[in-house]
């Protein structure tokens, strides 16, 4: 987490696009996955979203709706 706070930090100050930092960023932290398989990845992505508090809050606001 802090290596692509760093790098996108740092390539917002020399003054690249932020489009092309953003992606960089996110180059950096898939290297620091390692050996993680890149088919994990949206399993490991929507496991850390998949939390009754989380989701409580969006379905509050569609409930009100």
């Amino acid at each position: 987490m802090i290596s692509i706070s760093i790098s996108f930090i740092v390539l917002l100050v020399l003054g690249t696009p932020i489009a092309f930092c953003i992606g960089i960023s996110a180059l950096a932290g898939l290297m620091q996955l390692g050996d993680t398989p890149l088919l994990l990845l949206p399993h490991m992505m929507f496991q850390g979203t998949d939390s009754f508090p989380l989701l409580a809050v969006p379905f509050f606001v569609l409930a009100g709706a």
